[in-house]
């Protein structure tokens, strides 16, 4: 972008920041001097910034028109060049599993997948000792474990810890029958 183009996008930056800054959560008694101890709030969705210059690259993604960039597969639309050439890299999948063949997006993504074909589980559960082949995975067990229910099915209002586990009895559930009987009866 050009120095122009950036000039006339932020000219009148100072009408967009907040007048009043918060002060900072983080900030220590009097240590530091009160401007370095606030934060700069944008005017359009109230987040906030340490520093004068990521406010300035955040109300990049409130300016309409130029700054917007569709994909020339899907049409979807984004507004830095860093985002689009990201969502790209979904359309191309550029890194190749030598074993299968099976592409992905990105390189943490194929990684992840050749564990599938090692058998390496290196995320493990200090709780039970089970061992995970992808942290998401670990993740989702651990909720088993914290006994929190926060996915409640649509039709019975039954909780469960996993969204999958929700999911699956869902595809069975009749209303007014609890999931043991239904497996009694069928």
């Amino acid at each position: 972008m050009s120095t122009s183009t950036r000039k006339s996008i932020f000219e009148n930056i100072e009408d967009l920041i907040s007048p009043d800054p918060v002060p900072s959560s983080s900030s220590s008694s009097g240590s530091c001097s009160s401007q370095e101890n606030q934060k700069l709030i944008c005017q359009f969705c109230k987040k906030t910034y340490l520093t004068y210059f990521g406010l300035r690259r955040h109300l990049q993604f409130h300016k309409e028109g130029k700054l917007q960039q569709s994909c020339p597969h899907c049409k979807k639309v984004y507004r830095s060049p860093g985002a689009l050439k990201m969502h790209l890299k979904t359309h191309s999948l550029p890194c190749v599993c030598n074993d299968c063949g099976k592409s992905f997006s990105r390189p943490w993504l194929l990684k992840g997948h050749l564990r599938t074909h090692t058998g390496e589980k290196p995320f493990g559960c200090d709780s039970c000792g089970r061992f995970f082949a992808d942290r998401s995975n670990l993740r989702a067990h651990l909720q088993t474990h914290s006994g929190e229910k926060k996915h409640r099915c649509s039709k019975c209002e039954q909780c469960f810890a996993r969204v999958q586990v929700k999911q699956r009895h869902e595809q069975c559930c009749r209303v007014g029958v609890k999931s043991n009987e239904k497996a009694d009866n069928e």
